[in-house]
């Protein structure tokens, strides 16, 4: 804060309830879609604290909950961890549950959505299917919010420069297991682009752009349930129309 104050992030509040915690400074509440007296909107302030390393489990949770609160907020995690959850879907790699439910430093995940360690018994497959639909796993929530932002033609530049840093992992790994065809060297996680990220990214982009249907529907059972399991998740994507999201758009602004 420019003036020396300090906000703090607190659920200790009457202005707080059902565990949602406020943001408060000299005295004044705020929440995310708030402005803080120095111009900074509350939730970038809030983000920005919660990417300190000194921050610890508990304060990352509460910094969840706090930019959660905003519906915008909520309905863009939605949207993300379903994409995830309906490419995995559509890959046939089941998971054990997906939730938006904020968790240390995430505002929602997949548990078990595909394994961290390749071996001979990981897959039925072999290692370059399995590398490449990990990777479109991940890259698909950060491809179904730039749909959601208006960018209908994101590019995998645009996508990877969001990438958390457990997703980076993630692919990263799936890359050092492909084959000599997609190889990149293991130096650490990488934003580079490489033959197997741009495969893993045709991958995501095409189910994702033809499947916004499913993604919709359990985006927004997600909504409501917060957490869905395999099983939930498969029900509700097959049942759900295949909008293909490209075709939308253009009727929409052609009307």
């Amino acid at each position: 804060m420019k003036d020396g104050s300090t906000p703090a992030l607190t659920t200790d509040h009457a202005m707080s309830s059902d565990g949602v915690p406020v943001l408060v400074v000299d005295g004044e509440v705020y929440g995310p879609g708030d402005v803080l007296p120095d111009g900074c909107p509350a939730a970038a302030w809030v983000q920005d604290w919660s990417r300190g390393p000194e921050r610890t489990p508990e304060e990352l949770e509460m910094a969840g909950r706090f930019l959660l609160s905003s519906r915008p907020e909520l309905e863009r995690t939605a949207y993300h961890e379903a994409a995830h959850a309906v490419v995995a879907w559509m890959l046939w790699r089941p998971f054990e549950y997906v939730t938006i439910i904020p968790e240390q430093d995430s505002l929602g995940h997949m548990k078990n959505a595909y394994p961290r360690v390749f071996d001979d018994q990981t897959f039925c497959g072999n290692f370059d299917t399995a590398a490449i639909d990990q990777g479109a796993i991940c890259l698909a929530g950060y491809i179904a919010n730039a749909y959601q932002e208006g960018n209908y033609y994101p590019s995998l530049e645009d996508v990877t420069a969001r990438l958390s840093v457990d997703d980076g992992l993630a692919i990263d790994a799936a890359c050092d297991h492909s084959s000599s065809e997609y190889i990149q060297t293991d130096d650490g996680p990488t934003q580079e682009v490489t033959p197997a990220m741009e495969k893993m990214f045709e991958t995501a982009d095409l189910i994702v752009i033809h499947n916004w249907g499913p993604i919709k529907a359990v985006a927004q059972a997600l909504l409501v349930k917060k957490t869905l399991t395999w099983a939930e998740v498969f029900d509700i994507a097959q049942k759900a129309p295949t909008a293909h999201i490209r075709g939308v758009t253009a009727h929409l602004q052609s009307g």
